[in-house]
């Protein structure tokens, strides 16, 4: 993740799991709080490596979404998330829904 320089910004370690904090330690989320005329604004990055199962990824995800909403800022997630969003009920569909996330993502970029 990169972020300019000139925006003030911090890494928030605090809700980001260790690799020991995993399911299988194979997930990862990293997040930056970026402050954006006076306003809080959350960014996370994810990857999932495929064979990982979509219920340790969802619980992370969860967790993470979960501590960000207690702080009242607004948030984006983006990543590698290895999971089809474009399906109708996909395995991330219950967490986006419960949380008002948006995916804007409309065709896919793999091959």
């Amino acid at each position: 993740m990169y972020v300019c320089g000139d925006l003030p910004h911090r890494r928030r370690l605090d809700l980001e799991p260790s690799s020991e904090g995993t399911p299988s330690g194979r997930e990862e989320i990293m997040t930056v709080e970026i402050a954006l005329n006076k306003k809080k604004w959350l960014c996370s990055t994810v990857y999932k490596q495929p064979q990982v199962y979509d219920r340790e990824l969802i619980a992370l995800l969860e967790s993470t979404i979960d501590k960000a909403v207690q702080e009242g800022a607004d948030f984006i997630v983006s990543g590698d998330l290895n999971v089809n969003v474009l399906e109708r009920n996909h395995a991330l569909s219950r967490v986006f829904q419960t949380t008002g996330i948006r995916n804007i993502v409309k065709k896919t970029n793999m091959l």
